[in-house]
């Protein structure tokens, strides 16, 4: 199902992206007038594109909760041995362009919309299918991503066991 130009998933009132979240750089944190509080947890504005920049996004997450998974879930559909994501609560996610979603069951039980972009593809973000409190912003889309080192490993038991083997690069390609 297509959704609005410029929106804040999952509420029926649009928001634009020049009006993200504040993040007060000086004291690294989040101010979210969209929850009426402040976090007091360490922040970082990331931005993000889809491939034909159809699509865009903004987002307030902490660096600490980037995470690798190796679920077999994100092997498919990211088409590689691991997806690396990072959390956004939905007060703190902004979007802008048309998305298409892909409904799945994990391999929890739980019903997850896939995000991506109708155009060229690119897998953005997930969340619960209904009622869903924050994203999990696929880290690839990420225009910050090289500063967004990931600080955990999950699914680790459907890990691929020739990671471990990885030989440094030989160069460009």
């Amino acid at each position: 199902m297509p959704l609005p130009a410029v929106f804040h998933p999952y509420s029926s009132s649009p928001r634009s992206l020049a009006a993200p979240p504040q993040y007060d750089k000086k004291a690294d944190r989040i101010a979210s007038p969209a929850n009426n509080n402040h976090l007091e947890a360490p922040a970082m504005l990331i931005h993000g594109a889809c491939h034909c920049e159809a699509v865009r996004f903004t987002a307030l997450i902490d660096p600490a909760q980037v995470s690798v998974c190796h679920c077999s879930d994100c092997q498919v559909l990211s088409g590689a041995p691991m997806r690396a994501i990072v959390k956004a609560a939905i007060a703190d996610f902004s979007l802008q362009g048309t998305v298409q979603t892909y409904t799945k069951t994990a391999q929890s039980g739980q019903r997850r919309d896939q995000v991506f972009c109708p155009v060229c593809g690119t897998p953005l973000y997930g969340c619960a299918a209904l009622n869903p409190e924050f994203v999990v912003i696929r880290l690839g889309c990420v225009e910050e991503r090289a500063q967004l080192p990931p600080q955990r490993q999950i699914w680790t038991a459907s890990a691929m066991p020739w990671l471990g083997d990885c030989v440094a690069p030989s160069g460009a390609a």
